[in-house]
């Protein structure tokens, strides 16, 4: 075979391997950011390319089918788990070698792989009573407006239990402060997880369907997902198309940008909720957790305007799912706050007003005024909006033994810490690498 047809060769495997992994994706959609056109043409382009080079190789006839089964099976076993996988696949297909049409043939079939390993979209339940929404939205101030159409109340002094987003959640979840639930503190290298006897927010309402979608890595399945019928993770989520995954995974561990396909993980989200909304009937709970402001960090340079920039990039993204759900009860709130200006930005840092002051919506006119706690959402949703004299704090991520109250108009009370009796857990190689992906580098 000549050099020129051997180009020709790998250019059109690299080329119809795109081709045909689009289509599968488009054939086969799973959780996540869908493939799109253009997406898939960029695609067809660069792998034609890659084809070609490898092809102009002494052997490339070979090299190119051998290159793309690499690429799969790696793909493959980073997905499964299974590290040793690249390497058996490429000892059993090195006998095709002497084959090269049948090894082609290979490597194009495996095109398919990439969407076969996301998750399926699976088929709702049914409940009974009225139809609820609890929109959390990460790392939103108190001064955040995300602009909402209708009627809503506001509440103003909305206190969340805790700084950051694993003690604050388990707080809004069971319904309880930290120093009672004592999950989310540091330990170790780990965290502590919240008493296993505290009754979760999905558990109060039993004739729902209960529906969970959820974007942050520290809300993983194990430790949220009790009592939810259907519970999804966007960070577990993968893209559609193998050259997109991977320049995602490396633009990020080389510092280069944000993976633009988690950038799409919100929009993604919201429409896989509304998805499996649509197909629940009546008596549905859904909670859907947004991460958009606290990728300003990312997207932007940390300033205040790339925050607002992605607070009101969530507040179309809220506003347009809440018209479309036509829920009888909304609340949409955070589950902490954020330091933008002045020394040691973020949050986590300690239990100043920045940081757990968060904002309220609740559809429909309903009495709120005073200090309200978010640990309170099982009322918010049932329509009752209790008033709280005194909210109890905790969970500084560095300081587990730091526990506060905060009394109605901003007095700081002294508390000491209780004595902590929870399991710890411990994070996997998986969860930092996700963690850090979002500037999670010591939190």
């Amino acid at each position: 075979m000549t050099r020129a047809v051997s180009v020709l060769h790998g250019a059109s495997l690299g080329a119809g391997f795109a081709l045909l992994e689009g289509l599968s994706s488009f054939i086969h959609p799973g959780l996540g950011p869908d493939a799109r056109s253009g997406e898939v043409l960029v695609g067809v382009v660069a792998w034609a390319i890659g084809g070609a080079l490898l092809g102009a190789a002494p052997q490339g006839r070979r090299l190119v089918p051998l290159g793309l089964l690499l690429a799969v099976s790696a793909h493959a076993g980073t997905v499964l788990g299974l590290p040793w996988l690249a390497p058996i696949v490429l000892l059993g297909c090195f006998p095709l070698v002497l084959r090269p049409r049948l090894l082609s043939f290979v490597a194009l079939v495996s095109a398919c792989v990439p969407s076969s390993l996301r998750d399926v979209r699976a088929e709702p339940l049914g409940g009974t009573g009225e139809d609820l929404v609890l929109i959390t939205v990460d790392t939103l101030r108190a001064d955040a407006e995300l602009g909402l159409t209708g009627a809503w109340t506001r509440c103003d002094e909305a206190i969340a239990p805790a700084p950051w987003t694993l003690p604050s959640v388990y707080g809004l979840m069971t319904g309880s402060a930290v120093r009672h639930h004592q999950g989310g503190l540091r330990a170790g290298t780990g965290y502590t997880v919240a008493d296993e006897g505290l009754v979760r927010l999905p558990e109060r309402f039993p004739d729902h369907a209960r529906g969970a979608f959820v974007h942050n890595p520290h809300l993983r399945a194990e430790l949220f997902g009790r009592g939810w019928d259907r519970f999804e993770q966007a960070d577990t989520w993968r893209a559609p198309l193998l050259l997109q995954h991977s320049l995602g995974r490396w633009s990020e561990r080389l510092e280069l940008g944000p993976d633009p396909v988690r950038q799409r993980r919100d929009e993604a989200l919201a429409a896989a909720a509304e998805a499996w909304w649509e197909g629940a009937g009546d008596g549905r709970l859904l909670w859907l957790h947004l991460l958009g402001p606290h990728e300003y960090r990312r997207s932007g340079n940390g300033s205040r305007a790339a925050y607002d920039a992605q607070v009101e990039r969530t507040g179309r993204l809220v506003d347009e799912l809440v018209r479309s759900l036509d829920a009888d009860r909304v609340v949409v709130t955070s589950d902490h706050g954020e330091r933008i200006e002045g020394p040691s930005p973020g949050h986590g840092k300690d239990l100043a007003d920045d940081q757990v002051h968060v904002p309220v919506w609740i559809s429909g006119l309903v009495e709120c005024s005073g200090q309200v706690a978010l640990i309170d959402i099982e009322s918010w949703l049932r329509g009752e909006v209790p008033d709280a004299t005194v909210v109890e704090l905790g969970g500084v991520r560095a300081d587990p033994q730091a526990f506060e109250a905060r009394a109605e108009g901003g007095t700081r009370l002294e508390r000491s810490a209780p004595s902590i009796r929870a399991l710890v857990d411990e994070p996997d190689a998986t969860w930092v690498e996700r963690l850090e992906a979002l500037g999670y580098v010591d939190e």
